[in-house]
């Protein structure tokens, strides 16, 4: 039986939204990386109570906003990890190296785990850099009537908090009809991605491609997915439904799942709804980011989080 090694950690924002990391000493496991603070949680200690602790004893700081992001288990060849993840929002106190550490403050677009990165982080920290990177709201088209109530609903989700679009085109013609253009016009006023589907993607032009964010897969789709390197760059999604489908996805390398439905919907009536203890308990066998979908809205997010989702998903609920 796998003796996980329990760690609490804080991925700490300050006022511009910049990320504090710590760097290890380099007789540490993993020593010279840079990571986010945090250390092991003690029998009997709940996480939140380890997390405050840590951050007070490492950089000297007391979290006083903060909510669970990701968990991620990770398997070195000297040990296996299970790594708590905190967002935390607000905090009392100036952050510094209270043991002697080098601290830095980086900008989200600017966290890597690469060797080549100015703050390079382990290997399992990968998927954490991808949930900061995520936005908690993400809005699927539905339907329209004409381009201009098309590009004002992605205007009206924009303002509501809507950090992603996610272009669902139910017929060739929304491609043709120049909707994804308006779609591409409208995402970059607001500074927010989109994800496109698979099909669609591999028709766009190459100026097309530069102002998408990535790909989304059906679970069809995923079933014979290999991730290429023209896909590189690009953020890559898919839809999950079960156990296999989120395996599938994990073993493809997406960067974030969508799992659905959570509970009924008008759009899939016989679909059976997971409810949230089957949705929590899926989430925890992947270290895959995944937004909760399905008869949702903003409402949700709390519960959807604490359940162990990076987020929320919908049409109904943001299409408007």
């Amino acid at each position: 039986m796998t003796q996980w090694v329990h760690v609490a950690v804080g991925v700490v924002r300050n006022a511009e939204g910049n990320i504090l990391l710590a760097k290890r000493s380099d007789q540490a496991h993993q020593g010279g990386l840079w990571e986010f603070p945090g250390g092991k949680v003690e029998a009997g200690e709940a996480v939140s109570e380890a997390l405050i602790r840590e951050l007070q004893e490492e950089i000297g700081i007391t979290p006083t906003e903060y909510s669970p992001l990701i968990e991620i288990r990770h398997h070195y060849p000297d040990k296996s990890v299970l790594l708590d993840v905190w967002d935390v929002t607000s905090f009392e106190g100036t952050a510094h190296g209270k043991e002697g550490q080098p601290i830095g403050w980086v900008k989200k677009d600017n966290l890597d785990i690469t060797g080549d990165a100015d703050y390079p982080l382990p290997a399992a920290n990968a998927h954490i850099v991808c949930a900061i990177k995520l936005p908690t709201l993400v809005a699927i088209t539905g339907e329209f009537g004409d381009v201009d109530e098309f590009s004002s609903r992605i205007e009206n989700a924009a303002r509501s908090g809507v950090g992603m679009i996610y272009f669902r085109a139910a017929t060739q013609a929304a491609v043709d009809e120049y909707y994804i253009d308006a779609a591409i016009q409208a995402c970059r006023a607001f500074n927010i991605r989109l994800q496109v589907p698979f099909y669609i993607f591999k028709q766009l032009t190459d100026d097309q491609l530069s102002s998408v964010s990535g790909v989304h897969l059906s679970s069809k789709e995923l079933r014979s997915f290999k991730k290429s390197n023209a896909l590189a760059h690009y953020l890559i999604g898919a839809s999950c439904h079960n156990t296999e489908e989120i395996n599938l996805a994990s073993e493809a390398g997406v960067d974030y799942i969508l799992l659905s439905p959570v509970k009924p919907t008008q759009t899939h009536q016989n679909a059976a709804p997971l409810g949230w203890n089957l949705f929590e308990e899926l989430v925890k066998n992947t270290n895959t980011p995944v937004y909760a979908l399905g008869g949702l809205d903003a409402s949700d997010v709390k519960l959807a989080i604490r359940c162990g989702a990076r987020g929320v998903a919908g049409i109904r609920g943001f299409w408007r």
